[in-house]
């Protein structure tokens, strides 16, 4: 959320949960991957 709705960069959100920024790129990317498949899923 605070990525895409509030244009916040990894290093920013990363201090405001208070992992790294290698952290947060990594949940974000997981999370990505997720959805990715939610979606391709419901699509069919």
């Amino acid at each position: 959320m605070l990525l895409h709705l509030e244009g916040f960069e990894s290093a920013e959100i990363a201090d405001v949960i208070g992992l790294s920024p290698n952290n947060v790129a990594q949940k974000i990317h997981r999370t990505r991957k997720i959805l990715q498949q939610h979606f391709r899923g419901a699509s069919k």
